[in-house]
């Protein structure tokens, strides 16, 4: 996460004044390391499918109170602590400490990060350990942590092994999963399937010459077919998408999303995707990461395709635009006397953005 993204949940966060199911506020770190490992189970035992936030520097009605230099912690000493605890399994808990700063005020942000190997529990307590049970599995459940001497609910307890075995998800949120590994799936003359759960199949549609799309003038041929591709689950249709194949076939993707931005010179037009969606996943899918001439053609593609970390990027980054709009026109017009393959003037039009807005993302995120 980037260190606008992480800033902007933050904000979003401690504006709603209430704890939810996967963030939490602390006004300053546990004296207690007990306690702290059981936040960190607690967080990691979540059948949702996000990263959890342990705020450190904000009080229980969200108010920012910041911390100072001594207060503070390093990764290291999470890592440590985590390290003298005996889980079963060796199934440890990934975490991962970031500095944010809100309103002039210093914070630390514990990350817990997302996993399948639900659900995280002690084998074995040792000396320190007075309050924490080995073999109990705490849980986050809406805003309430598990009491640190119960067990979490059975039904809880059945819905994190269902979490780790893949089963508590819909076939759509299935494929978004397996689609995380591109070498697991497997081409053929019909589209492709997953070798290891063969009932997940990408199926080619139908296939017909097009007009080329704006971006179509990036390649090195603007000759551009299409294609639709299924998305299929023991037979039945999940979802289906269009895709563009370019520079002469040499290069498939998923069509990319339209948005635009309002600002004072009107509408800005563009071309993305979100990186933790189906249609981005896709395209890894169908790359050839042995062609240079992928390579080179997706370098072109991505010039002029935004692509996003998350919707909440998006949205943050839309805004910038608008407060940032005398850049984008100043980069706008640097870029009109380049040379183009189209005198098409709304292609051209949209070329130049994609282009001015890569560049002002790359700014924004800090690059």
């Amino acid at each position: 996460m980037t260190v606008n993204n992480l800033n902007e949940e933050l904000k979003y966060l401690i504006s709603l004044k209430k704890e939810g199911d996967y963030w939490d506020y602390k006004q300053e770190w546990h004296d207690d390391n007990e306690r702290l490992i059981h936040d960190i189970l607690c967080f990691a035992n979540t059948v949702h499918s996000k990263d959890c936030f342990l705020i450190i520097g904000v009080s229980d009605n969200g108010e920012i109170i910041g911390l100072n230099s001594s207060q503070r912690k390093k990764q290291a000493d999470i890592i440590d602590i985590l390290r003298s605890c005996k889980f079963a399994g060796d199934n440890v808990p990934i975490v991962k400490l970031e500095k944010a700063t809100i309103e002039d005020k210093h914070l630390d942000v514990l990350i817990i990060l997302n996993s399948e190997q639900v659900p995280f529990y002690l084998a074995e307590t040792n000396k320190k350990h007075k309050k924490l049970i080995a073999g109990y599995i705490y849980s986050r459940i809406e805003d309430t942590n598990t009491p640190i001497s119960k067990n979490t609910s059975v039904t809880y307890i059945e819905a994190l092994w269902k979490k780790r075995f893949g089963i508590h998800l819909t076939g759509l949120e299935r494929f978004s999963v397996l689609l995380n590994n591109p070498n697991d799936w497997v081409e053929t003359e019909d589209g492709f399937y997953n070798i290891y759960n063969p009932d997940f199949l990408l199926e080619n549609g139908d296939y017909h010459s097009g007009n080329p799309a704006f971006y179509s003038y990036c390649m090195d041929n603007e000759h551009t077919s299409y294609e639709s591709i299924v998305l299929k689950y023991n037979g039945t249709v999940l979802k289906r998408y269009e895709t563009a194949i370019l520079d002469s076939g040499r290069y498939r993707i998923a069509t990319p999303d339209w948005d635009s931005i309002s600002c004072g010179i009107g509408s800005l037009s563009y071309k993305y995707y979100v990186a933790n969606n189906l249609k981005y996943k896709l395209n890894k899918i169908f790359f050839d990461e042995q062609s240079q001439e992928e390579h080179i053609a997706q370098r072109n593609f991505n010039e002029v395709i935004l692509i996003f970390n998350s919707d909440i990027e998006k949205e943050a980054f839309k805004e910038y635009v608008i407060n940032s709009i005398n850049i984008f026109e100043k980069e706008f017009h640097k870029n009109r006397d380049r040379y183009f393959q189209t005198d098409n003037e709304k292609f051209i039009r949209l070329i130049i953005t994609g282009k001015v807005l890569n560049g002002m993302l790359k700014t924004f995120r800090g690059i």
